[in-house]
């Protein structure tokens, strides 16, 4: 077995090795800000062996992480990640004795659509394998070494989930999340509403057509056996009817449909709100607080109840202001003793690439602190790294 010495003189040669190469990577980078590590290794005799050497081992931690976050950012080409490296850096995150997590978060969570698409092909390319697949293998492994129901088992099963899903084209991801939402063993009608109910017309029809790809069902016909009443009517209604997309309204329309809905209520609900574009809806609701003397939201809330209550809310709230919406429900998943991960975990995935500036400005308006600052108070490790990066940081 090796004495102290002999490990201290391996960790020098290391160090050097490390520190050479993270030189050479910051002069090279011209993409990234500086990163500087200072290394000061007590030489001292008055100071034990074990306490230099223990010493020794926190600053080569810190220069392997300094180390990857320069390799990481450096791997662009005229300003613009390289999908091939990327690929061969993620490969390299597999190897080992264990997955190098960090790696594959600080590229992944910092890509985007057409981006991960490329990575995933120049990965099949290189490796004759899909990216994904091998995730999926490198995270069960990673989520293997935890088991036992502890906490960090969950963090990583999180981490895990949340990862996989940001892999997914936008389309395939939404066609996923219902499909599963819809599954009897994960049955989650919430998130199944909140999806269908927050999408445009363009963007339903997408995904109904890569739902039926994936699944071999039709999605209004799994709707219909998971859900009842005027809750499946309202699905139904949404995934089929060819809704309008026009920003302009007819004040006449605006008007009429303001008054049946006060005089006709829940009997009208379900064709007003699944007919009727979003511009179209929020002039609604703005004629009926001003004709009436009522939001349109409150009448909602009054007249309905269950998961139809929540499908109506989430038409009004995206046609009204999607960003505001989903502030709040980021606001219900995190209230309260515990967290809601599986809504954390959809909603910042899905809004990441949409509307998450906007989100972070609502959230911070309408409860005085930010988003990221919620998010890193209930979460925590690789998790909480991977959902900020995709937050983004805090707006000035």
């Amino acid at each position: 077995m090796e004495n102290i010495m002999e490990r201290m003189k391996k960790m020098e040669n290391v160090m050097a090795i490390l520190s050479n190469a993270l030189d050479e990577m910051h002069t090279q980078s011209v993409h990234t800000k500086a990163v500087k590590v200072t290394c000061i290794v007590p030489t001292s005799e008055a100071r034990s062996k074990e306490e230099r050497l223990e010493k020794m081992e926190n600053v080569m931690a810190t220069l392997r992480n300094a180390l990857d976050k320069m390799h990481t950012q450096s791997i662009h080409t005229n300003g613009a990640p390289n999908p091939k490296q990327d690929a061969i850096h993620l490969n390299s995150a597999f190897k080992g004795t264990g997955l190098n997590l960090g790696k594959v978060i600080s590229i992944l969570a910092n890509r985007d659509t057409t981006q991960r698409r490329l990575i995933q092909q120049e990965y099949r390319l290189l490796y004759s394998e899909e990216l994904n697949d091998r995730l999926s293998q490198e995270l069960d492994w990673n989520l293997s070494w935890n088991l036992g129901g502890n906490i960090n088992a969950i963090l990583k099963k999180n981490v895990k989930s949340a990862i996989l899903l940001w892999m997914l084209d936008p389309v395939e991801r939404d066609a996923t999340i219902v499909g599963k939402a819809l599954t009897l063993t994960t049955l989650n009608l919430d998130a199944a509403t909140e999806v269908i109910c927050s999408r445009t017309p363009s963007q339903v029809r997408l995904f109904k057509e890569a739902y039926f790809k994936k699944y071999g069902t039709q999605l209004d016909s799994d709707i219909s056996s998971r859900t009842k009443g005027n809750h499946k009517k309202l699905l139904v209604a949404c995934v089929n009817v060819a809704r309008d997309e026009e920003t302009e309204v007819d004040p006449k329309m605006v008007e009429e449909d303001a008054k049946k809905l006060f005089k006709d209520g829940e009997k009208t609900f379900v064709r007003i709100f699944s007919e009727r574009s979003w511009a179209h809806l929020a002039a609604v609701a703005s004629s009926y607080h001003r004709t009436y003397g009522n939001s349109l939201e409150k009448a909602v809330k009054k007249e309905t109840s269950g998961h139809f209550k929540h499908a109506l809310l989430t038409l009004l709230g995206c046609a009204m202001n999607p960003a505001e919406y989903f502030a709040k429900v980021l606001y219900k998943a995190m209230e309260g003793f515990g967290t809601t991960d599986s809504t954390l975990i959809r909603v910042v995935v899905t809004r990441a690439e949409i509307d998450m500036m906007h989100i972070k400005e609502e959230y911070s308006k309408k409860y005085k602190k930010s988003l990221q600052d919620a998010i890193h108070s209930e979460t925590s490790g690789d998790y909480r790294t991977f959902l900020l990066s995709l937050v983004g940081p805090v707006e000035p």
